[in-house]
């Protein structure tokens, strides 16, 4: 499979991420990929730890340090673990919210969560680059 288009440096650096966190063998897609497939949601297996303390799924990670650094409030965020219907950034605040669409997010459901705190939760489709989007990739590569 040949890396190209604008996601392809992001897949690198997760494939290259995975294999220097021990969590596959080799630095491969076909690695990346049977890693990506076989983790479920809650196993935590592709979690990491930010510089700031908190974990994430590897995939998302510089995508949660830059919503950081705008001053958005992500919490429990998932990368799906193979089902995009699972993908979600989830923000806290209406504050956040407003950054989240001015930056050019769209909403994942329109569920409405709250925290025990009464704050809204609202769920975001990631722009990540997503290692099991590589498999509908390819699969359209062959059509």
């Amino acid at each position: 499979m040949e890396f190209n288009g604008k996601k392809a440096q992001a897949y690198i650096e997760n494939i290259l991420a995975l294999y220097e966190n021990g969590n596959i063998s080799t630095p491969s897609v076909d690695a990346a990929m049977d890693f990506c497939q076989k983790c479920k949601v809650g196993s935590y297996n592709c979690c990491v730890k930010t510089m700031y303390g908190w974990c994430c799924d590897i995939c998302l990670e510089e995508e949660l340090l830059y919503l950081k650094s705008l001053g958005i409030a992500t919490v429990n965020s998932c990368c799906g673990h193979g089902e995009m219907s699972l993908a979600s950034i989830l923000t806290v605040g209406d504050e956040s919210a407003e950054k989240m669409r001015n930056i050019g997010y769209f909403l994942a459901d329109n569920v409405d969560h709250k925290t025990d705190y009464g704050k809204p939760i609202h769920s975001w489709k990631p722009k990540s680059a997503l290692l099991y989007e590589l498999y509908e990739d390819s699969a359209d590569e062959r059509r």
